[in-house]
């Protein structure tokens, strides 16, 4: 629904050239976060989740709490029965 919505705006725009001065003119203040939130939306979902939670972000506060996740896997310390379920 978004991409046609999208695809319906751009091809105004490329249509009407004074509509796009006018309107990159009135949305020059918020821009940049309406830009981001167009990446946002057109990348895969994983993507969204893996920007959103990558532990490297400097805006992630320094003293919250880490996650306590943990994955082992030891192939011949379970039995069958175990690893199948």
């Amino acid at each position: 629904m978004q991409r046609r919505v999208f695809a319906a705006l751009r091809a105004l725009v490329r249509r009407f050239p004074w509509l796009r001065r006018r309107l990159l003119r009135r949305l020059a203040p918020v821009l940049p976060m309406l830009s981001r939130r167009i990446a946002e939306a057109s990348a895969s979902p994983y993507a969204a989740w893996f920007a959103r939670w990558q532990a490297s972000r400097p805006d992630l506060a320094a003293d919250a709490p880490p996650l306590p996740w943990l994955v082992l896997v030891a192939p011949g310390a379970a039995g069958a029965a175990t690893r199948a379920a």
